[in-house]
């Protein structure tokens, strides 16, 4: 029903407004995750990334548009649209040098899987000090937020691998927005609100606000193949 696109605009959006760190989490599989890295070329960054570098200078989707200048398009790109284009440990000293706090957002397009969150979370992590948080504000997308990020962990148990690392990358800025995205929300929905840890932050009970993205005309979803019965 439109997900990519609405959070593409989400993400253009909160970009404005000024978000310096926006990190995709963009499936479970390379397929998907590169599927994503394409979608948000052509509606955010402007320009198309290939296997042996993060950026080119072809222009396309926004960036092919002619009202837009280069300096309007700037973004940072840690990943790119190659099926091994996802955040790796080799790119944590890759990038080591690279001003974060630089005009232009960051861009972090990954699976949802353990070694890219814990190769972002060390790289985050290696840019502060132990004792401070990241100031620039996150913006942090989690496509099918009900596959991989629940803990399914008894209260008692330490949280499975994905959702603590989700948490923690999210407790390392001191402001930082977690949107969520599902058709099936039911998961998320009964997620304790009350659960925090002292290193970990709360965990991913959408305590703000649920929105139904609405349907666009064309889209043929569940009600068009299986519609009601006409009473009559």
């Amino acid at each position: 029903s439109g997900k990519t696109s609405n959070y593409s605009a989400l993400i253009n959006k909160a970009a404005d407004a000024g978000y310096k760190h926006i990190i995709v989490l963009g499936g479970l599989n390379k397929n998907l995750r590169s599927q994503t890295q394409i979608s948000l070329e052509e509606n955010f960054t402007g320009f198309q990334t290939d296997e042996n570098e993060n950026l080119t200078n072809k222009k396309i989707g926004v960036g092919a548009m002619s009202n837009f200048s280069d300096k309007d398009l700037s973004v940072n790109v840690f990943t790119n649209r190659g099926d091994n284009g996802d955040f790796k440990k080799s790119d944590i000293r890759k990038f080591q040098n690279i001003n974060l706090s630089e005009n232009a957002p960051n861009l972090f397009v990954i699976k949802k899987n353990v070694s890219p969150l814990k190769s972002v979370l060390q790289y985050f992590a290696s840019q502060i000090d132990n004792e401070n948080r990241i100031d620039e504000p996150l913006l942090l997308i989690d496509d099918e937020c009900d596959n991989g990020s629940v803990n399914t962990k008894q209260k008692n148990k330490e949280p499975t691998r994905l959702n603590a690392y989700i948490r923690t990358i999210l407790s390392l800025f001191s402001k930082s927005a977690y949107v969520a995205y599902t058709a099936t929300p039911f998961a998320n929905i009964f997620i304790d609100p009350e659960t925090n840890d002292d290193m970990l932050g709360h965990d991913l009970f959408p305590r703000n606000f649920l929105i139904r993205i609405p349907t666009p005309e064309e889209y043929c979803g569940q009600d068009y193949f299986f519609p009601e019965e006409d009473e009559t």
